[in-house]
């Protein structure tokens, strides 16, 4: 009778990344055996808020969690929250629904029938990890101690870097660094002043939420660029697209692009449509970039990037163009350069240097929306700084998250692979550029779970016995 050797793969990080590997992974014909360690399951920043109008920046109709069912999340949705009218794939969810979608597919992978594999969910933080002969030994936040042969980083995106600035030290009570604290917002008092650090998406959403709870409020969003993401348009299927051979200098790639979107300037969903096009093709343009252009597009041309790629829902936006309209929203280009503290001690007096000279402002918090830190040193994340410590991981060249492989496996200080050690989501962004989206982990964990099951093949995880 044939007898089998069950293969333990410990997933570190259960959103996204995390729910969608283990969903791939537990399957027949080998019998994993998948252990999910969060301490938050299914939440964390992106999707852990109790605000319904913080809202996907993707429309519903590509955050399906089944690549053979594209319609499975806006299905989910008109089954488990329905809404007036109904949901269709144009639309977009709270985040916070999308975390109640991942936790329902996340107790279904605990649930589901014995002998295809199965899902073990541990609510506790990772602390370490040791490679010995028999695999991987992870300490946790709780003392217990979990035995894999795989373990798979899947932490997603990080905190914002802590801002960091002349006289911080005196106004610590006014500067908050986590954009996502929603107890600390309900502390503003009605009116407050506000300084947005960062115009990006996390700046939209925290603007918009408070703009809907205090009318009164007034902010001000800074940063170097002062640019804030486009809106979210209905891309026309006729858009110009990049061909091969693709651009191997990022000024030829940045002339490439504004040329297209210039083209089609005056009709956004043409113009939205060149810069969707490019998420089949983000991965391959960033491989042909050497390192010295990948940091030059890092520099001066990331922002413009992003700000095409990255939109926000129309909803949203609305309510940004209304504050703009009546005084209440305003963005400066420039950057934070000195705090003082006040008397009153609920106020700080900052210094901003613009493009337009000096600029003092008097306000009652500094918001951090400087968007996710990419650099693992800087992560905070007490895994991560042991691995990388021990040498078993490295950081990519450009600071963007774990230095991988094409195939997802991290690269230790030696330049080696590191047996049995992946990765997936967030941190390889330094050799995909976009592995963010639920369409690129998607791709991403179908193809490490091929990888780590003929892993386990191989390594004669599942043995077969002569029948008896």
């Amino acid at each position: 009778m044939a007898q089998q050797q069950t293969c333990n793969v410990a997933i570190v990080g259960a959103g996204a990344s995390g729910i969608l590997l283990a969903g791939a992974l537990v399957r027949p014909p080998i019998p994993l055996k998948v252990i999910l360690v969060d301490p938050n399951p299914g939440r964390g920043p992106a999707y852990g808020g109790s605000d319904e109008h913080h809202l996907l920046n993707t429309r519903a109709g590509n955050m399906s969690l089944d690549a053979q069912s594209p319609q499975g999340f806006v299905d989910w949705l008109n089954l488990y929250r329905s809404k007036p009218g109904g949901w269709d794939a144009e639309d977009f969810a709270p985040r916070r629904i999308f975390g109640d979608y991942l936790e329902q597919r996340l107790h279904n992978l605990e649930t589901r029938t014995p002998g295809l594999g199965s899902t073990r969910v541990v609510r506790s933080k990772a602390l370490s990890a040791e490679r010995g002969e028999g695999g991987w030994s992870i300490r946790l936040t709780s003392h217990e101690r979990i035995q894999a042969d795989a373990l798979v980083l899947a932490t997603g995106v990080a905190r914002p870097r802590p801002l960091l600035f002349h006289g911080r030290d005196e106004v610590e009570a006014q500067i908050q660094d986590d954009p996502w604290d929603d107890d600390a917002l309900k502390t503003l008092p009605r009116g407050a002043e506000i300084l947005l650090i960062g115009t990006g998406l996390t700046t939209l959403d925290v603007a918009a939420a408070l703009l809907r709870r205090d009318p009164g409020v007034r902010i001000k969003a800074v940063s170097r660029h002062g640019l804030l993401p486009r809106v979210h348009a209905s891309p026309s299927p006729a858009a110009p697209a990049l061909s091969p051979p693709y651009p191997k200098t990022a000024r030829e790639l940045y002339a490439k692009l504004r040329a297209a979107a210039e083209f089609v300037e005056g009709d956004a969903s043409l113009r939205h449509g060149v810069f969707l096009n490019l998420r089949e093709i983000g991965a391959k343009l960033w491989a042909g970039l050497p390192d010295d252009e990948r940091l030059m597009f890092l520099r001066h041309f990331r922002r413009y990037w992003e700000v095409e790629r990255h939109r926000t829902p129309p909803a949203q936006a609305k309510v940004i163009r209304e504050a703009m309209a009546d005084g209440r929203f305003e963005v400066i280009r420039g950057r934070l350069a000195e705090a003082k503290s006040l008397p009153s001690g609920a106020e700080a007096r900052i210094a901003l240097l613009t493009t337009d000279g000096p600029r003092a402002l008097t306000v009652n918090r500094v918001i951090n929306c400087t968007g996710p830190e990419a650099d693992p040193f800087r992560s905070r994340n007490p895994l991560l700084l042991d691995l990388l410590a021990q040498g078993a991981a490295a950081a990519d060249p450009l600071g963007l998250g774990l230095h991988v492989d094409e195939h997802c496996a991290v690269l230790g200080s030696s330049g080696q692979v590191t047996p049995g050690l992946y990765a997936v989501g967030a941190p390889t962004q330094g050799r995909f550029f976009e592995s963010t989206a639920v369409n690129e982990i998607r791709g991403q964990t179908a193809r490490l779970a091929d990888l780590i099951v003929v892993s386990a093949a191989v390594h004669g995880l599942t043995e077969a016995s002569p029948a008896a």
